[in-house]
């Protein structure tokens, strides 16, 4: 199927999409009426999780849409026949791989060679002036594979910090303690709704003749972590604190936490461009896309406020 022939009985490929933002990419997906291949490690009963992210009224509708592929980074024999079929690919960098020239590189060879013609890549802010993370290699080689081959075309989402990481990555703490044990100084960020991404890709997916560009995806301001907490603090109702930990204590911490040294090695890299005001830009670029303002990071607190709650003694 050529690109510029593109319908909604095409599935949209998506990677990650048990992940925070890959998730709601295929939420919007099927909200639109595409039709969408979810690529999992393990698609055995994956098909209900990920049901689960639609309103019940638009679950049994949207299932009928929804299929379930393996794939795995790792295993490149069985990339080709997860793809089959599809043209358009969302791809999300496992947090936990960081080898972009043996794992990731050779997985988009496989999708492009299997057929995908045009490749939306979630990289982050900054990535074009940040070699420290992996993110910049997989745009280069995207880069790299369209000059080669005029079919291909990419879109680089470079998102800025997800609000769904203060649940995700320090939810525990926030809980547990009160407090968020960041290494980013008194740098700023313009944190960017989950949810607003997955709306955005999926309007770049399904653009009817895909180009090539690159989105710098950010909200409406940027925030201090003194300003998150003070925002986290009246949305929760109590006070959250911030302790401006220096890198190597915060290494050492999440290391501590069991979390794998690749995924500790971004998560500094991307505090350290914090640090040092590379995360502070806002742009209208995610409004443009949208049609509609980003959601604040206010907002989702007010939101989520049960969520961020410290769980009940037994």
């Amino acid at each position: 199927m050529l690109a510029s022939m593109f319908t909604t009985d095409a599935p949209l490929l998506v990677t990650g999409a048990t992940g925070t933002v890959g998730r709601e990419v295929l939420r919007a997906a099927l909200a639109a009426g595409h039709a969408v291949r979810a690529l999992v490690p393990d698609p055995d009963g994956a098909l209900d999780r990920l049901a689960s992210v639609l309103p019940d009224g638009a679950r049994h509708r949207a299932e009928r849409r929804l299929q379930a592929a393996r794939w795995d980074f790792l295993d490149r024999r069985a990339l080709g026949d997860a793809v089959a079929g599809g043209t358009r690919l969302f791809l999300l960098r496992p947090p936990a791989i960081a080898d972009v020239d043996g794992a990731i590189a050779p997985a988009i060879d496989a999708a492009l060679d299997a057929g995908v013609r045009h490749v939306a890549f979630l990289s982050i802010q900054g990535a074009e002036r940040n070699r420290l993370v992996p993110h910049r290699a997989i745009e280069d080689h995207l880069r790299g594979c369209a000059a080669r081959d005029p079919r291909v075309t990419w879109h680089f989402v470079r998102a800025a910090f997800f609000m769904q990481n203060l649940l995700t990555a320090h939810g525990d703490e926030l809980r547990r303690e009160s407090t968020l044990h960041i290494p980013a100084g008194d740098g700023r960020t313009a944190f960017v709704d989950a949810v607003d991404l997955g709306d955005a890709i999926v309007r770049l997916l399904a653009e009817p003749v895909p180009t090539s560009a690159a989105h710098e995806c950010t909200g409406r301001e940027a925030l201090d972590y003194d300003e998150v907490v003070a925002i986290l603090s009246r949305a929760l109702g109590r006070p959250i604190w911030y302790d401006a930990m220096g890198l190597v204590r915060f290494y050492r911490r999440r290391r501590a936490m069991g979390e794998p040294r690749a995924l500790v090695g971004v998560m500094c890299a991307l505090y350290t461009a914090t640090r040092l005001g590379l995360a502070d830009r806002c742009t209208p670029d995610l409004e443009r896309l949208l049609g509609r303002a980003p959601r604040t990071l206010a907002e989702f607190a007010r939101d989520n406020a049960a969520a961020f709650a410290p769980a009940s003694p037994a």
